[in-house]
């Protein structure tokens, strides 16, 4: 029972996995970094512009309640 609590707990040392990891450049990155941008700043505009016709409509249109205007 005490073999398999070794090694479990027994440090895995990287070079035995022998593993290969390439790692992108930065330029390769550039076009997810420009569409995350992009999703940005449209999402800011689609926010803006609700923000700004839930004032509008707040501002000029009369407020109903129960079939009356206040």
């Amino acid at each position: 029972m005490n073999n398999w609590i070794e090694l479990i707990s027994e440090t895995i040392r990287p070079e035995s996995l022998r593993l290969n990891f390439s790692y992108p450049d930065i330029m390769d990155l550039l076009p997810v970094a420009i569409i995350c941008g992009f999703s940005i700043l449209l999402a800011g505009l689609w926010l803006l512009a609700v923000l700004e016709y839930t004032w509008l409509k707040c501002r000029y249109f009369p407020q109903f309640r129960n079939g009356r205007k206040t």
